[in-house]
């Protein structure tokens, strides 16, 4: 179903949350419902990040608070760097100064932790 919801570019969990009120459980018959799908949806993401990633870390330790502000905070330089949000939730190595410290030593940017804020606040707005 996951696949179908991706073909088409619906939200899988409007999908989900839809169907179950009409009653529909089948694959087949969700299927068959999604240019009909209508309804409000109570379970609705927030945030400008993809609700669909987990809001915690994941198999790890990031050895500080993890509440909202650290999910969305994380989720940022995960976009920022072009790193998958899920292996972002998964790797604890890939710090902030480490990721700051790869990219100056690629692209020779001179980027700093200063940048990062900015460009993170510039993207939450």
């Amino acid at each position: 179903m996951l696949r179908e919801c991706a073909k088409y570019g619906i939200d899988a969990v409007a999908v989900s949350e839809l169907s179950q009120k009409a009653g529909k459980k089948k694959p087949d018959e969700i299927k068959k419902s999604f240019s009909g799908l209508k309804g409000t949806l109570e379970n609705v993401g927030k945030g400008k990040f993809s609700p669909w990633s987990p809001p915690k870390p994941i198999f790890a330790n990031f050895g500080s608070s993890q509440d909202a502000q650290w999910w969305e905070r994380r989720q940022a330089v995960a976009y920022i760097f072009g790193i998958h949000p899920i292996f972002a939730l998964m790797s604890p190595e890939l710090s902030e100064e480490k990721l700051i410290e790869l990219a100056n030593l690629g692209a020779g940017l001179g980027f700093t932790s200063e940048t990062l804020n900015k460009v993170i606040a510039d993207i939450s707005k």
